[in-house]
């Protein structure tokens, strides 16, 4: 059975999550963006890894999977 978020098309998804990074002021940890973004965390993820490979966002580097605004 498809679930809820695979309604909502990809890039929305992304927006999404790029709209919850802007409202915790441009950096937060993954756990933080999937609630903000209202998302399971492995599709977070992968949205932030889309974004990271587009160049728009980045790891903090401080160990737990945390992004920040490139």
């Amino acid at each position: 059975m498809p679930r809820k978020e695979d309604k909502v098309p990809a890039t929305l998804r992304a927006i999404g999550v790029l709209e919850a990074l802007v409202a915790d002021n441009g950096s937060a940890e993954l756990g933080k963006l999937a609630r903000l973004a209202r998302l399971p965390k492995p599709t977070a993820y992968r949205m932030l890894a889309m974004l990271e490979r587009a160049g728009l966002v980045a790891r903090d580097g401080k160990g737990r999977p945390a992004f920040q605004f490139c």
